[in-house]
């Protein structure tokens, strides 16, 4: 008896001996796996370690992200989303990027929230009075990531909302073809404000968007309009510009030469208008630009909120805005120090002086509607 029991304890012993080895060989092995992740390596934080690895691996069940906006071409997705899936060590993911107009994008996410269906899980887009109506509706997912408290830039814009979003920007101010500038007998124009630009003799020379049909540009002139007062307005309406509802057409009319003088362009214009040989110059005025909010959200309605929340801190991240800043979609960053491609007119964003906003009082119907009747006043309505 004695014997066997004897027996009995050592093949227990040996299996319990098996076991713990096996167990312990899993373990190494998860530790080595999240020692590759870079995320994960990269948080120094205990807890901020354990909460990576557990969205990564509840992402990796997910097994797919879906990503819709504007701004960001699908090139510039692609080069993002590689990066993204590098960083949490993804590879496995899928990943699905719609690239489309913004009342497009709008009507496609209201359409499936209608229809009770999975909407998006993420949408980066300029939109915020849409974004105040999504978040009142309880249709954002509340997300205080780790690396909103770096957004510095965003915060003193007025480009924030606590535990929804943090914005990059875009915005729209004066591009000239310098060679057509002096052609039409303007050979000492060198600008520094927006001042620079109202003097009648420009007048045939000059495009500027046509603020009433464009959200965008209405919500530029606005916060122009706080930092310049009506008299600017007014003499840009006597010299009667040249208007364009699509950018396209006013960085084309100004590097073919047609109206050299654009007074709502941006980067991403002057770098394809410089490709056709002209000498495009574009000036961020001492007045200050109007930052446009372009921050991305987590819809309640996608399926891969985990996947959605690694994304959300990867594009807020150092690593993650530095990736989406050498794909060089063209945006300024809302937190400061993105290593930004050499670029003569893309600018590191805390370089540049923004007018800050009060977009819940200033990007609704109702003031849009009063402004665009006082622009009809002074004449500067197409």
């Amino acid at each position: 008896m004695m014997i066997r029991k004897g027996g009995k304890m050592k093949n227990f012993i040996k299996r319990m001996v098996f076991l713990g080895t096996c167990f312990l060989m899993s373990m190494v092995g998860i530790c080595f796996g999240a020692a590759d992740v870079p995320a994960i390596r990269d948080a120094k934080d205990p807890a901020e370690k354990a909460r990576v690895q557990g969205l990564v691996e509840k992402a990796q069940k997910e097994g797919k992200l879906v990503w819709t906006g504007i701004m960001i071409e699908p090139k510039h997705a692609k080069f993002i989303l590689e990066g993204f899936k590098d960083y949490y060590g993804l590879k496995a993911l899928k990943t699905e990027y719609t690239y489309g107009q913004s009342a497009q994008v709008i009507a496609q996410v209201e359409q499936l929230v209608k229809a009770n269906r999975a909407t998006p899980d993420i949408v980066w887009q300029p939109a915020w009075s849409w974004y105040i109506d999504l978040m009142k509706r309880g249709l954002i997912v509340r997300y205080e990531s780790p690396y909103y408290k770096d957004y510095t830039i965003s915060n003193a814009a007025g480009n924030s909302k606590p535990g929804y979003w943090v914005s990059d920007a875009y915005t729209f101010h004066p591009m000239w073809n310098a060679g057509a500038v002096v052609k039409a007998g303007f050979k000492n124009f060198n600008p520094k404000s927006w001042w620079d630009f109202v003097d009648p003799k420009f007048g045939k020379y000059t495009s500027i968007g046509n603020i009433a049909k464009s959200t965008s540009y209405t919500a530029v002139s606005i916060g122009l309009r706080k930092a310049l007062g009506d008299e600017w307005f007014k003499k840009i309406a006597a010299m009667k510009p040249a208007a364009f509802i699509k950018s396209a057409q006013g960085r084309d009319w100004c590097a073919s030469g047609e109206y050299p003088i654009d007074l709502l362009s941006h980067a991403k214009n002057a770098e394809a208008a410089k490709k056709t040989g002209a000498d495009i110059k574009l000036l961020y005025p001492k007045e200050g630009v109007t930052l446009l909010p372009f921050a991305p959200i987590i819809l309640k309605g996608g399926v891969n909120q985990n996947a959605a929340r690694l994304f959300i801190d990867y594009v807020r991240s150092v690593p993650g805005t530095n990736r989406v800043a050498a794909s060089e979609v063209g945006i300024l960053f809302g937190r400061p120090g993105v290593k930004m491609p050499p670029d003569e007119y893309l600018p590191p964003a805390e370089t540049i002086k923004s007018i800050p906003m009060d977009w819940d009082k200033e990007d609704t119907t109702e003031f849009a509607r009063q402004f665009h009747a006082w622009l009809i006043d002074i004449g500067l309505s197409y």
